[in-house]
């Protein structure tokens, strides 16, 4: 049977962890409840996978998930708002988010509120998680608002690793096409050039072409490298704007090959986002601001 790895909090407020084996995740928190303990996270244990190293200790919807389950977990059992934050800051692996937690602690040991506290991480913490903490403190369900929080962002992580799953096929694909076309040019052409140019016969302008080509690979390889990373630098630059972003996002939305994709993924995050902000008594004017932010394409925002 699978090994589970968890953490859980005791009946006296104190975590503990431990490993147990079972036929599924639920069995295992079954176990735990019936021993009157509330568990924060129950997860299989298996080999890390390359797409979970921690890159420049950059904070994922994944992150925040865990965060906002294990802090309803906490809430829904009596622990207070601070001793949560600091139950969470001690267990939390991940460097920078830990050193975050631990801003957040100290930030409401000095009187802010739990959401004045997330709105100093603008770049950590989504302006919807935000809104949805500051409804949960108003209407006194701060627990209720972090569970669906949870399953709002658990859902947002499927949905980005679907398509980074997507779209490894196609770039290897690219990568290992455009390779082969390089070999072609800079090492089988040359080969043939000395055939071509004894036969005395004029070549058809696309063999002159493709010759010309494969010469100035080989001559001027680095020309060609310099102007591909300046062309990569340009349209960063070009993205980062407000008028080429909408320009790069209009196209995703017409492209054939990526148009499906791209409509499935907005419109997912646009029913979800709204339904979870509906769902927490935030009005629908304010639901739709915060809609246009989620639902990551400039184009669709502004229709929003």
């Amino acid at each position: 049977m699978p090994l589970y790895k968890y953490r859980a909090v005791t009946s006296a407020g104190q975590t503990m962890e431990g490993t147990d084996t079972a036929s599924s995740k639920m069995e295992v928190v079954q176990r735990l409840r019936e021993k009157d303990n509330y568990p924060l996270t129950v997860e299989e244990v298996v080999e890390k996978d390359v797409k979970d190293l921690q890159i420049f200790g950059r904070i994922n919807a994944k992150h925040i998930a865990v965060f906002c389950r294990q802090f309803h977990t906490l809430l829904n059992a009596g622990v207070t708002i601070v001793n949560s934050l600091d139950i969470l800051k001690q267990q939390t692996e991940h460097k920078r988010f830990k050193k975050v937690i631990g801003e957040l602690f100290e930030d409401v040991q000095k009187g802010f509120t739990f959401s004045e506290a997330l709105e100093r991480h603008p770049e950590v913490f989504p302006s919807l998680m935000i809104q949805m903490v500051s409804a949960g403190e108003v209407s006194g369900s701060l627990d209720t608002v972090m569970d669906r929080m949870a399953d709002h962002y658990e859902k947002e992580h499927k949905v980005n690793s679907k398509i980074k799953s997507a779209m490894v096929y196609p770039a290897i694909l690219s990568v290992v096409a455009t390779g082969v076309v390089i070999f072609l040019l800079i090492v089988v052409m040359p080969m043939f050039i000395g055939m071509f140019s004894g036969s005395g016969v004029e070549l058809p302008l696309p063999t002159r072409i493709l010759l010309a080509i494969s010469n100035a690979l080989r001559r001027f390889w680095y020309v060609f490298v310099l102007g591909i990373l300046a062309v990569v630098y340009l349209f960063r630059r070009f993205a980062a704007t407000v008028e080429g972003r909408k320009i790069i996002d209009r196209w995703k939305l017409r492209l054939p090959v990526i148009r499906g994709l791209t409509t499935k993924i907005v419109s997912a995050r646009f029913t979800r986002t709204l339904s979870t902000l509906l769902g927490s008594g935030i009005p629908l004017l304010q639901s739709l601001e915060n809609v246009a932010g989620a639902v990551d394409n400039a184009v669709v925002a502004e229709g929003i």
